[in-house]
């Protein structure tokens, strides 16, 4: 039988502290962000009222006017316990459609309706709370949304330059709290 002369027991409990470390969860979080979940151009609030699924809310500027969205999101980690991504699913209902006539605020629209999506949250800062929300949604639009974008182009000529995407995004930084 052979026994060790000596051990590193500073190397040994860092081993074994990395090997045990587990993700913190954020319990509130607030956010600056671009994407329907903030409102437009805005911030957001979310809350975990338990460790895997929150409620959110977000309010901001939309390009025609103030946008708000209220939602729940779900997460997961995703790789080892040292993992800093978090992957999400979202449901949330409010705007998902801005209808925005140059020189003409008048003919302006906001829709609202249902939105799902998908999302990465990635925490860069080993010891910090903080982290980078990226997220891709699908709206539910009604056909209302399209019905008016042809009567302004039937009746005030107006052309627009692109269409409504299928698919929207959103990123933002988020700050949390334990």
């Amino acid at each position: 039988a052979s026994i060790a002369k000596e051990t590193n027991s500073a190397l040994l409990k860092e081993i074994v502290l990395k090997s045990n470390s587990v993700i913190t969860f954020d319990i509130l979080s607030i956010g600056l962000g671009i994407g329907q979940d903030y409102g437009g151009f805005g911030g957001n609030i979310l809350y975990y009222p338990q460790k895997n699924f929150g409620l959110f809310c977000g309010i901001g500027y939309n390009l025609a006017g103030v946008g708000f969205n209220l939602g729940i999101k779900s997460r997961i980690a995703i790789g080892s316990s040292t993992s800093h991504v978090l992957l999400s699913a979202m449901a949330m209902y409010g705007y998902n459609a801005v209808i925005r006539v140059a020189d003409y605020n008048e003919l302006n629209k906001v829709y609202y309706g249902a939105t799902v999506g998908v999302g990465l949250d990635y925490k860069p800062f080993e010891y910090s709370d903080d982290y980078i929300s990226v997220s891709l949604f699908v709206p539910f639009r009604s056909s209302e949304v399209q019905d008016y974008m042809d009567y302004l182009e039937q009746v005030y000529n107006v052309e627009f330059e692109q269409g409504l995407f299928p698919v929207t995004f959103s990123v933002g930084y988020r700050i949390g709290f334990q």
